[in-house]
């Protein structure tokens, strides 16, 4: 029982002395610290407290925070935005070069968006509040298709993967002979 209470006093005698921290100015106006007793008189003594451990606090969801957030145009989960035509390697065969596309977008923002449509790079099609629309003259060949949902300041809210498609359009040079 000696050996424990040995212990403790060699473990705890530190942690007693480093709570205990002084303070001097010294003559060219420079302040100083430390954890040993100095001579100077004008040395203020103060004592520091351990805090105690900390641990992160788990995130509060209440009714009332998760109703300010989705009126705020945030949500608390992520929205998935999802391109669900054309299909991953589709070939699409339309003369007038015309696709339609379709996304989903889960969950629906509560605030109004824009779906932005990007055809090989580049936004081609701006759309308000709606999950499907038509690319028109799209030329024939392979093409990538990206949509975006952007809140009404910009702001990104998703992305759909990127998705490619093929074109085919006949044209005079296919055409069979007669």
């Amino acid at each position: 029982m000696r050996l424990f209470w040995l212990f403790m006093l060699v473990v705890l005698l530190p942690v007693q002395a480093a709570q205990t921290i002084h303070r001097w100015v010294d003559s060219n106006g420079i302040v100083h610290f430390s954890d040993q007793a100095t001579a100077v008189q004008s040395a203020e003594t103060i004592q520091v407290s351990v805090p105690a451990p900390s641990s992160t606090p788990s995130p509060q969801n209440s009714g009332d925070a998760a109703t300010n957030n989705q009126a705020e145009g945030s949500s608390t989960s992520p929205i998935n935005l999802a391109l669900t035509s054309p299909l991953e390697n589709e070939t699409i065969r339309a003369n007038n070069g015309s696709v339609p596309f379709s996304v989903t977008l889960t969950p629906a923002p509560s605030q109004p968006y824009q779906l932005e449509v990007l055809l090989d790079g580049a936004t081609v099609l701006t759309l308000n509040n709606q999950l499907s629309g038509t690319l028109n003259d799209v030329a024939r060949g392979m093409h990538q298709i990206i949509v975006k949902a952007v809140d009404g300041n910009g702001k990104l809210l998703a992305s759909s993967k990127p998705t490619t498609f093929y074109l085919f359009r006949v044209s005079v040079v296919t055409l069979p002979k007669k």
